[in-house]
C-alpha cells in the first residue's frame, strides 16, 4: 500500500526526497509515493552515492530508528 506524502510541510512533499529507512517487511505494507527505501542500516554506505545534497530530505522512520536522523542531519 502507498499513501501520499503526509505529516510534514505541504511544499516539502514536492521540493525534496522522501526517504523511508524502515525495515523492508515496515516498507512494504506500506510506503509514500514517491519515496525511495534505504534501510537505517544501509544508509552509511548509500547516502553519499544516493543523495543529492542539494535535495532537502524528509526521513521516515520508526521510533527505533530515531539514531539515523542524527546521522543524516550530521
Amino acid at each position: 500500500m502507498m499513501t501520499t506524502c503526509t505529516g510534514v510541510p505541504p511544499t516539502w512533499c514536492h521540493r525534496s526526497l522522501i526517504v523511508d529507512v524502515r525495515s523492508a517487511d515496515a516498507w512494504d505494507q506500506g510506503h509514500a509515493v514517491g519515496a525511495i527505501h534505504m534501510p537505517y542500516r544501509e544508509i552509511a554506505s548509500r547516502a553519499l552515492s544516493e543523495l543529492d545534497p542539494a535535495v532537502p530530505v524528509v526521513v521516515v522512520s520508526a521510533s527505533e530508528d530515531a539514531p539515523v536522523v542524527r546521522h543524516v542531519q550530521g
